[in-house]
């Protein structure tokens, strides 16, 4: 009867790890600040303070925007021509399973973006944009994000160009 009883204890202990442990490491939705579409755990929003996603979303977007709208040129060369530049959240799980990965990074936030391109020939590219809040002094403010580079994959994940951020 003890040991049916110790069997039972330690195979729910071991299922509240692994519940646990998914939940910590895995991006998901289950964050206590709303929708993670940025590929972020529930460690990194932990470790980052718990930001305000909507306000962390619209900053990091408004960076973005603006860098990419200076590098108007380079990716219409890089396009062939017209091009439909749009956030698309949808591809953050993709864009993690090729290595990028948004986290709270030892002491910024550390963002990966994409975009779907929309290309004259009618394919669709991703544009991720690679951002960052570090300040110097090893400190970050989320109310200023800068690009660090923007690179431009075509639809199986491989590099076809980057652009230096600042």
């Amino acid at each position: 009867m003890k040991t049916k009883r110790l069997w039972v204890l330690a195979s729910g202990g071991l299922l509240v790890t692994v519940i646990g442990t998914l939940y910590l490491f895995y991006p998901n939705d289950l964050s206590l600040t709303g929708t993670n579409d940025l590929g972020l755990t529930a460690i990194d929003l932990a470790v980052g303070g718990h930001p305000q996603m909507d306000l962390l979303r619209t900053n990091i977007k408004a960076a973005a925007d603006s860098f990419l709208a200076q590098r108007k040129t380079d990716l219409a060369e890089s396009s062939g021509g017209n091009y439909e530049l749009v956030v698309d959240y949808s591809k953050s799980s993709k864009i993690r399973s090729l290595g990028y990965r948004s986290s709270f990074y030892y002491y910024c936030w550390d963002i990966y973006l994409p975009y779907s391109i929309g290309t004259q020939s009618s394919t669709t590219a991703t544009v991720l944009v690679h951002l960052s809040d570090a300040t110097q002094g090893n400190g970050h403010d989320a109310g200023r994000f800068h690009v660090i580079e923007v690179m431009l994959l075509d639809p199986q994940g491989r590099i076809t160009k980057r652009i230096a951020g600042i």
